[in-house]
This record gives C-alpha cells, structure tokens and sequence, in this order.
C-alpha cells in the first residue's frame, strides 16, 4: 500500500506543468516561490 501511495504521488508530481506546480505550491502553502 505504501509503495502505490509513493508512486501515486510520484505520478501526479511528473504529470504537473510547470505553472501549474508553482499554483499548487502557493494555493498549499500561501507563498509565492516567483514573485
């Protein structure tokens, strides 16, 4: 179970684009990496 956890995680990670990575960082953590 742990190892489907890590890979599922792994997948949605390489599936991000770049501008949507940096969306998802700042909606989780209310900081903006690029101003």
């Amino acid at each position: 179970e742990r190892v489907d956890r890590e890979r599922a995680v792994a997948d949605y990670i390489a599936g991000m684009t770049d501008r949507f990575a940096l969306r998802e960082h700042q909606r989780l953590t209310g900081r903006t990496l690029f101003p």
